[in-house]
């Protein structure tokens, strides 16, 4: 990192430079911080570039794609002017050395730390090509060794048009040589397939310290690329040597995909395998490889990738569902300074450790009252070693919290989420992904304890902070955007919460794109907003159109369909057509009962609705065969909170078919008893 130059510029947009950490071939790239002293990554596209419209239309695509990157190992672009003069976009900054840096500093990286770096990078390229990006030029230099995980930088920023400099003729898609694939080195199309065959290449590199295709000359290289690819290296790990084999495949068709090197590799734990590889050179701002300019250590800020696969800790969920829909762990964000050795006994840090992963396989493996009872346990051993202050200590209070949440205990909850703020707020800073999370939570758990009104303001009062720091389209964001409409439902003002749903639903279908699963829940929302208004046929209408579509993408047994299907049931009754919505409920009923089992308490409540259409439609002897067949199985259940519920409901139902069946008094003539 150096001082400004005379020549660069002391602003760009709203944004405040206060360094230069580099030049590349398209611009030059600073140290920024915002009006509230928050640092960020600019980077400014050269004179010679931005006169070029061509340039400008491709960066301004590519700049739109890359803010919609999600995922927890990529460097999210926070803002972007690709119609500013000259051309900038911003990313969020965090401190830490670049892969390039790590392996020319400490050699190969141990097993673990490599099996990290393998499903980290994977998930991240995921969510680049899920944006529709090709990184293009994946190297060590643009792989970020945050104190969480790896992350992906300097991703899907448009290259200029007509720049013939490097190995391809005019108008191919550049790289670094070492780390380009076959098709970039012959100019052919580049899609995300080419990103795998440089994956592979990464990872034999983090694996024996050297890049198997080096040579002395860049005719060396390339010949090296288009040849047979190289034996894998011997000392790679047995199971990464056939994730990098098919990676290296010259046909882009057979390289596996990010999903399927994560599935080869497995689940990882980046707390027990992943070291303290420390900040980086001059402020975290890392260097790239082969003697080229340096790079800005650009990504999400403190988005941790600790919490093991499945772990609902301290995650962002929809309204009402119970469970997290979309993470945001807990896990450190920032290198805090930790106790000095001196100050702690040798190894008390890793069997801290060790003991936390423990406490985290009970918690996965559905036993959170174990779990917790160990994390408190821990915590105050861990708060001794480390300190009080240090992000682990902070992580594993969310973890307490969390483990309440799963036990049921919400006001619990809701306390120790409400205490961890304060000191997340102080510690780690207000635009902090884990002080965000803690506050989603606080708002997700007041909900829970149907305070509606109090959530709703808690989730008015994040979002926009969401929103600022993760961007508009992030899936927090969005979820956040969900699940205040469902409380202004829950609160009544149903109008209000069909705006925000069709409003959400235009930017799903924009960002995601009209068959994801969150576009067709939106769709969903938007149909039962409308039967909560009273307009049964148009709640009807969605319902049917979109059927076809959860079938076609979830597949007919998914519980989303079938609740779809259930909708339409139900909104067939509301309107009066009872034959209807029997027929449909009789055909719907085998499919839940094989789809979700005889005992699920859905299946059970729908067995409810069946006889009470037995009833509408004149049929009392189906009605009570229906409704006794019911209470049998009901008393085989145990006792509960729901069960006893549908129990009441069942005798209710039965009291009602019993009232409807009684002989009634004529309407008219001397009524048949004595006075």
């Amino acid at each position: 990192m150096q001082p400004l130059d005379p020549t660069d510029p002391e602003r760009i947009g709203r944004y405040r430079l206060t360094h230069r950490l580099g030049a590349g071939g398209m611009g030059r790239v600073y140290l920024g911080r915002t009006a509230a002293g928050r640092k960020v990554v600019v980077k400014v596209i050269l004179p010679q570039y931005a006169g070029d419209p061509e340039f400008r239309g491709r960066f301004a695509r590519e700049a739109a794609a890359a803010a919609r990157v999600g995922g927890f190992h990529t460097a999210p672009v926070v803002d972007a002017d690709p119609d500013g003069n000259p051309p900038w976009i911003v990313s969020a900054f965090i401190p830490g050395p670049s892969l390039h840096e790590v392996l020319a500093g400490r050699g190969p990286l141990p097993h673990g730390a490599l099996r990290v770096l393998a499903v980290g990078l994977a998930e991240g390229l995921e969510a680049i090509h899920d944006a529709g990006l090709t990184h293009r030029d994946l190297k060590p230099a643009n792989v970020l060794m945050a104190s969480d995980g790896p992350r992906i930088i300097d991703f899907g920023i448009a290259r200029p048009s007509g720049d013939s400099s490097g190995l391809t003729r005019t108008g191919a898609t550049l790289g670094t040589p070492l780390y380009m694939s076959p098709e970039q080195v012959d100019a052919l199309e580049v899609g995300p397939a080419s990103d795998m065959f440089s994956l592979g290449t990464v990872l034999a590199h983090a694996a024996v310290g050297r890049n198997p295709f080096d040579a002395p000359t860049l005719a060396g290289i390339v010949r090296n690329l288009i040849g047979p690819p190289p034996e894998v290296p011997g000392e790679v790990p047995a199971e990464l040597r056939a994730v990098i084999a098919r990676c290296w495949q010259h046909d882009p068709v057979r390289r596996p995909t990010p999903y399927e090197v994560a599935e080869m590799v497995g689940d990882v734990d980046p707390e027990a395998d992943w070291p303290a590889f420390g900040g980086g050179p001059a402020d975290g701002a890392g260097t790239s490889a082969g003697g080229g300019a340096p790079v800005p250590a650009a990504s999400v800020p403190g988005t941790p990738a600790g919490t093991p696969a499945g772990l609902p800790s301290g995650g962002i969920p929809a309204y009402g569902t119970g469970a997290p829909a979309y993470g945001v762990p807990t896990g450190p964000a920032v290198t805090a300074g930790p106790a000095s050795p001196a100050s702690r006994a040798p190894g008390s840090e890793e069997s801290l450790r060790m003991e936390s992963v423990v406490f985290d396989r009970m918690r996965e493996d559905g036993d959170p009252a174990s779990a917790l009872a160990g994390y408190e346990r821990l915590l105050p051993r861990l708060r001794g070693s480390l300190g009080p202050d240090h992000p682990r200590a902070l992580k594993l209070r969310a973890r307490i919290a969390a483990c309440k949440e799963e036990l049921g205990d919400h006001r619990a909850a809701l306390d120790e989420y409400r205490s961890l703020l304060r000191d997340q707020t102080a510690i780690l800073g207000q635009d902090h992904i884990d002080t965000l999370g803690t506050r989603f939570q606080i708002a997700y758990q007041l909900g829970e304890l149907d305070d509606h009104e109090a959530a709703l303001a808690a989730y008015r009062a994040v979002l926009p902070d969401l929103a600022r720091v993760l961007g508009p389209g992030h899936d927090h964001t969005l979820t956040a955007r969900e699940n205040t409409a469902d409380h202004l439902s829950a609160l009544g003002d149903h109008r209000a919460a069909l705006a925000e749903h069709r409003h959400l639903l235009g930017d799903r279908i924009r960002l995601l794109g009209p068959d994801h699963p969150d576009t067709l829940s939106t769709r969903g929302a938007v149909a039962k907003a409308l039967g909560d208004l009273g307009d049964d046929a148009a709640s009807l209408a969605e319902h049917r159109r979109l059927l076809p579509d959860r079938t076609r993408v979830l597949g007919p047994d998914h519980p989303d369909t079938l609740t779809t299907r259930f909708e339409i049931v139900h909104r067939l009754g509301e309107l009066g057509d009872n034959g209807a919505a029997l027929w449909e409920a009789l055909v719907l009923l085998p499919d839940l009962t094989r789809a979700l089992g005889a005992d699920d308490p859905r299946t059970l409540a729908f067995r409810l609705e069946v006889a009470r259409l037995h009833r509408l439609q004149g049929n009392p002897s189906a009605a009570e065969a229906t409704l006794r067949s019911l209470s049998a199985d009901l008393d085989r259940l145990p006792q509960g909170r729901g069960a006893d519920s549908l129990r009441t409901r069942v005798r209710v139902e039965s009291e009602v078919l019993r009232e409807w069946t009684l002989p009634r008094a004529p309407q008219s003539g001397p009524w048949p008893y004595p006075a």
